[in-house]
This record gives C-alpha cells, sequence and structure tokens, in this order.
C-alpha cells in the first residue's frame, strides 16, 4: 500500500524552557495530521516520552498529533514517534510522509530511500513534489468481527486490517 501527497516543509523554529536551553523544531502537517519534528543529532540527552506530552498538548504546548524523532547513523535515518500521551508508536503513515519530506528538503536523502521505523524499515520516495511511502504488506488475519449497532437492521462482518500500529 503506498500513500502520496504533497507536503509543505515549515520553517524551523524553537522550543524553550528555562534553564533547559533552545531545541530546534519544525512542525509540519500531512492529510491534517500535524507533528512536531526534532533532529536527534541537534538535542542533548532528552526524554522524549516527557517532551512528547509536553509540546503535543493542544492548549499549553505547540499542539500536535505527534512528535518525530529523527536519528542518522551509518546505516541511513530512523524515525521514532511519540503520541500525545508519551507512549511510543511503531510509526504513522502521515508522519513518515512528513519525515521524509524534511529528509528531502533537508539534504539528508534523495530519490527513493529506506527509513527505519518501529515497524520495520519503510521505503519513501520523492516523486515530483509529492512524497510516496511503502507501508508494507496489510496483515490481514483471520481475526474478524461483527459490526452491530441499534441503527443497523442487519449485522455486517468485516474483517480486521492492521498495516503495523
Amino acid at each position: 500500500m503506498s500513500k502520496s501527497a504533497n507536503i509543505p516543509t515549515n520553517k524551523p523554529a524553537a522550543i524553550t524552557s528555562t534553564g533547559a536551553g533552545v531545541l530546534p523544531f519544525v512542525k509540519m502537517q500531512g492529510t491534517g495530521n500535524d507533528f512536531v519534528l526534532v533532529d536527534a543529532s541537534k538535542t542533548v540527552e532528552l526524554d522524549f516520552s516527557e517532551l512528547s506530552r509536553r509540546v503535543c498538548h493542544r492548549h499549553t504546548g505547540i499542539g500536535a498529533d505527534g512528535l518525530l524523532v529523527l536519528a542518522q547513523d551509518e546505516a541511513g535515518l530512523s524515525m521514532r514517534m511519540w503520541n500525545p500521551d508519551g507512549s511510543l508508536s511503531e510509526m504513522c503513515g502521515n508522519g513518515l510522509r512528513c519525515f521524509a519530506r524534511y529528509a528531502i528538503d533537508h539534504g539528508l536523502a534523495t530519490g527513493k530511500f529506506v527509513v527505519k521505523t518501529g515497524a520495520g524499515p519503510l521505503e519513501c520516495e520523492a516523486v515530483g513534489d509529492d512524497i510516496r511511502i511503502s507501508l508494507g504488506i496489510a496483515d490481514v488475519s483471520s481475526l474478524s468481527v461483527d459490526l452491530t449497532h441499534p441503527l443497523l437492521t442487519n449485522p455486517y462482518q468485516g474483517t480486521v486490517v492492521s498495516m503495523g500500529n
């Protein structure tokens, strides 16, 4: 399964905290989901779970659907994502597209490249101004569910599909 969209890159900004210095970040959105992205190479050791709870809060923080953390080593790029409640997520498709746009716009990747995520390595590709990602093979295990509701005259049966998160 692939997703593709044109995702604008916002200008870098910074998170400040009394006595804690400045943490550069970029806020991006993909198909309505918004993210705060930080480059781990530009940070000191941080508690990203706590940072996510603080910066993702819509009233007292920057406000976001998740915190994306970029890391790079000799093996390539990796993305970790924290949910607003501070829990670590395997990955997020819209978050990965924002991450890929950032990597391309900042010269960290070109063309087709792989990003390591909690759901495994995933392929990203720039196609013109769009970002296309491969989410891998859907898990359509034999688990099925009955969908019933008081307003439905007949129950419906569905199959559970998982893309890794």
